[in-house]
């Protein structure tokens, strides 16, 4: 018999911690766990590609009108702005960062309380639409 070793030894008899994290059983062929689990999958699948057929439109209708854009996410206060918003400004895409300074930083003093204000009527659901020219 070989020896115990010392985690043998204090994995094994009735003061032994139990053991977590073992994978479960897989689902058997045709179970309703398993036909759960692939109306799931489908599900998400299906999600995924008319995200992706949205996300294409979306870039070709941007494209398409020649507009610059620009995109604020802000729960994580970072900004998309499309290149063609970048070259109506004179920059290089690649040379913007994805900070809202970006864009605020280059609205003309006299004119970003009210830009501002606007903004906030917007997130505040006072108006449909943001649109402000400065």
């Amino acid at each position: 018999m070989p020896p115990s070793s010392p985690s043998s030894a204090r994995d094994s008899g009735p003061d032994a911690p139990a053991k977590t994290g073992t994978p479960a059983e897989p689902a058997s062929p045709g179970s309703p766990a398993e036909r759960e689990l692939r109306r799931q999958l489908e599900a998400l699948q299906e999600s995924e590609r008319a995200l992706r057929e949205r996300e294409e439109r979306w870039k070709f209708a941007i494209e398409g009108s020649d507009l610059g854009v620009w995109d604020w996410n802000m729960v994580t206060d970072e900004v998309y702005f499309s290149p063609r918003w970048a070259t109506m400004l004179g920059f290089e895409p690649s040379s913007l960062t994805s900070r809202l300074e970006e864009w605020s930083g280059r609205v003309h003093p006299h004119d970003l309380a009210e830009t501002m204000a606007r903004v906030r009527e917007h997130i505040e659901g006072r108006t449909a639409l943001y649109v402000s020219e400065h």
